[in-house]
């Protein structure tokens, strides 16, 4: 999304305004579909400008242990300082092309990456599927062995007891 800044550089408006929507393709693999609305402003502070926007997200996402679609409403802002040119320090701005025109994508792309959750779940507490059957283990439960010890672990094992068995005398 570009925003044209022509009218600030030119001390026409103080402030220019913008919104649009989108989808959140892209994103992440686990979204299935969804959409994010994108608001804000571009504000110059006598030379000074600033982006300041918000994005309100609402998607439908897998859920990360035990696969069912799950419904999730996220938010994030952002700010970025805009630039006519760009000098050595001003790394974190966003630089006006010469026509006035201004590309937020990258400014509202970080803001999404900054709450996006690494797994997304249907609930804090959910089960997950059964390794063994693939049984939903928030529905039901399954006759599969639960703890499955590994054998190398044997030594380990008989160490951890050894202490417990010396702490407790």
């Amino acid at each position: 999304m570009k925003i044209n800044i022509l009218p600030l550089l030119r001390g026409e408006k103080d402030v220019i305004p913008f919104s649009y929507t989108d989808t959140l393709n892209g994103y992440a693999e686990d979204i299935q579909s969804g959409a994010m609305a994108v608001s804000g402003k571009v504000k110059n502070f006598s030379g000074y400008m600033l982006l300041e926007g918000e994005v309100d997200m609402h998607f439908t996402a897998v859920c990360g242990r035990c696969s069912k679609s799950t419904e999730h409403t996220l938010k994030a802002a952002f700010s970025r300082p805009v630039a006519q040119r760009l000098n050595e320090e001003d790394d974190d701005y966003i630089i006006a092309e010469e026509n006035g025109d201004v590309d937020i994508a990258e400014a509202v792309s970080e803001a999404v990456y900054m709450e996006m959750p690494v797994r997304f779940l249907c609930k804090e507490d959910c089960k997950g599927l059964c390794p063994m059957c693939g049984t939903d283990l928030n529905d039901s439960s399954c006759s599969c062995v639960e703890k499955k010890e590994d054998p190398r672990l044997n030594k380990l094992r008989e160490l951890l007891k050894d202490l417990e068995e010396n702490e407790q005398e």
